[in-house]
């Protein structure tokens, strides 16, 4: 809601203090250090927000409504994530996997067009010409899903530390979890990946094997991701 950024509109309760859920400080900065602030999923926002966000593009300052207060975006970097264009990119991209397409490269400058385009559809022109620049984002490379995985392990080995277990992977068992994703739903299928297929196999290790502190996963003969105990000599 706007008056969560703007605070209680006049008459309303809270509307002198003119409290607001930005933090100013952040917001402001200083002299060496600029402010920071990011909008996650603006298409999400209501128009009343966005209507916020083009004042304060346009001055450089957000007025609270009790008309006493302002907020200093003169000295801020505003970010703004959005996911608006996806599933035209998606349904632009599977007209190339099937029929005579496939023969054809996808064009990257065409998808951006289709993301252009979306945008237009869901803001209005002022807002769109008070934004410095727009970053699509590409999408995961094959190379990329690797890297990804060794983040979510990472995070993985940092909760398995706390309890002094040590969990390694074999190659097969990286290539399958990364194999498994589906690509529609981009990095977070991966994540949901691990605690599906990877954690409660682990969690069942541990259980039958209370006193072993090292274990590995790898793929059976029945092509599914199974943790047993590493024996030391």
């Amino acid at each position: 809601y706007a008056a969560a950024l703007t605070g209680a509109p006049p008459g309303y309760v809270g509307s002198k203090e003119g409290h607001t859920l930005f933090d100013i400080d952040a917001i402001q900065g200083s002299y060496s250090k600029p402010g920071i602030v990011l909008f996650d999923e603006l298409e999400k926002a209501s128009k009343e927000v966005v209507r916020s966000l083009l004042n304060v593009m346009d001055s450089g300052q957000l007025v609270l409504s009790g008309g006493t207060r302002k907020i200093d975006f003169r000295n801020t970097l505003i970010f703004m994530t959005s996911n608006i264009g996806a599933n035209d990119v998606v349904a632009y991209r599977q007209r190339f996997e099937q029929g005579w397409r496939r023969w054809l490269r996808l064009q990257p400058s065409k998808e951006s067009w289709v993301q252009q385009q979306a945008l237009k559809r869901h803001f209005d022109p002022e807002f769109l010409n008070r934004i410095d620049r727009i970053l699509p984002f590409e999408k995961l490379d094959e190379n990329w899903w690797s890297s990804l995985l060794d983040i979510e392990l990472a995070k993985l080995d940092k909760r398995l530390a706390k309890q002094q277990i040590t969990l390694h992977l074999t190659d097969d068992a990286r290539n399958w979890l990364c194999e498994k994703r589906d690509p529609q739903f981009g990095a977070r299928d991966l994540a949901r990946r691990l605690r599906v297929t990877l954690e409660p196999a682990l969690a069942s290790a541990l259980l039958r094997h209370p006193d072993k502190q090292l274990y590995q996963a790898s793929i059976n003969e029945k092509h599914t991701l199974s943790v047993l105990p590493i024996t030391t000599p």
